[in-house]
C-alpha cells in the first residue's frame, strides 16, 4: 500500500523537482481508474525520490496517451526485481512506452479491432522490442489479422519459423496457408516440430514446406497433417 505522505512531492530541494513532481501527480490523479499498484512498486523498489518522480512522469505520460498502466507495470516490476540500476530502468520503461505506442499505430492501421485488445497490443510491442523490423511486424500483423482469435499463436509461429531457418517471405506464405486452413491455432506450434521431423527424414526444406502447404487444405488436425506430409 501507499505509505503515508507518499502522495506529496519528493526531492523538492532539486531545482524544478517540485514542479515536475506536482505535474506528474496531477496527471496521475486526473486519469480515471488509476490504481495504487505503481506507488506500491515504487515504495518497495527502493528508488531514490528523484528517480520515483521520473517513473511517475513516464507512467502519467503513458496514461495520458491511452496506454494502460498494466502494459508497463510488468516491465517495471521485472526491472526492480532484477535490481536494474535506476537510470537504466527509467530508460527501459521509456523505451517500452515507445514500442507500445508504435505497436498501437500498426494495429490501428493493419488490424482494426485488435488495437483494442491488450494482449495483441502487448504481443506486437514485444515483436518490435525483440528486434523485428517495423515493416516486417506490419506485414505480420496484416497477415495474422485474418484470424484474430489466433493472433498470438500466429505471431509466435512466425518467429519460430524464422528461427528454424525459413526466409521471412516463405514464413509469411506458410503462415497464410495455415490461417486459411482448418488447423486450430492451438496446434500451430506443432508445425515447427513437423519441420524438424521432415528434416530428420531428409526431406529438402523447400519440398518440405511445399508438402505442408499442399496437405493443409485436406488436414483437420496436426496429426492429420503429419501423416500427409511425412508418410
Amino acid at each position: 500500500m501507499m505509505e503515508p505522505g507518499s502522495s506529496r512531492c519528493e526531492g523538492r530541494a532539486r531545482p524544478g523537482g517540485a514542479a515536475a513532481c506536482l505535474l506528474a501527480l496531477f496527471l496521475v490523479a486526473a486519469i480515471p481508474g488509476w490504481t495504487e499498484d505503481l506507488e506500491e512498486l515504487l515504495q518497495r523498489g527502493g528508488l531514490e525520490p528523484a528517480r520515483r518522480e521520473e517513473v511517475r512522469a513516464l507512467f502519467a505520460e503513458a496514461a495520458s496517451q491511452g496506454v494502460p498502466q498494466g502494459l508497463l507495470l510488468p516491465r517495471l516490476e521485472e526491472g526492480l526485481a532484477k535490481r536494474v540500476p535506476a537510470g537504466r530502468l527509467v530508460r527501459v520503461i521509456e523505451r517500452e512506452l515507445g514500442f507500445l505506442l508504435a505497436a498501437r499505430g500498426i494495429l490501428q492501421e493493419e488490424a482494426g479491432a485488435l488495437a483494442r485488445e491488450e494482449a495483441a497490443w502487448a504481443r506486437t510491442a514485444n515483436l518490435l522490442a525483440g528486434g523485428l523490423p517495423a515493416r516486417e511486424v506490419r506485414s505480420l500483423v496484416r497477415t495474422a489479422a485474418r484470424r484474430p482469435r489466433d493472433f498470438r499463436e500466429s505471431t509466435y509461429l512466425y518467429v519460430a519459423l524464422l528461427e528454424w531457418g525459413l526466409p521471412s517471405e516463405e514464413a509469411r506464405v506458410l503462415l497464410e496457408a495455415l490461417l486459411d486452413s482448418a488447423l486450430p491455432g492451438a496446434e500451430f506450434a506443432g508445425v515447427v516440430e513437423l519441420l524438424a521431423a521432415g528434416r530428420s527424414a531428409r526431406i529438402p526444406p523447400g519440398r518440405l514446406v511445399e508438402r505442408i502447404r499442399e496437405a493443409l487444405p485436406q488436414s483437420r488436425s496436426l496429426e492429420d497433417l503429419e501423416k500427409r506430409v511425412l508418410y
